[in-house]
């Protein structure tokens, strides 16, 4: 599952980047 990040998250990403999470990861 690919979510686009509306916030920095600290090990994941930066605001805006579309990263790879397991289902169930984003709500």
């Amino acid at each position: 599952m690919e979510v686009i990040l509306l916030e920095r998250i600290g090990k994941l990403g930066e605001l805006g980047d579309v990263v790879q999470v397991r289902d169930g990861y984003a709500r």
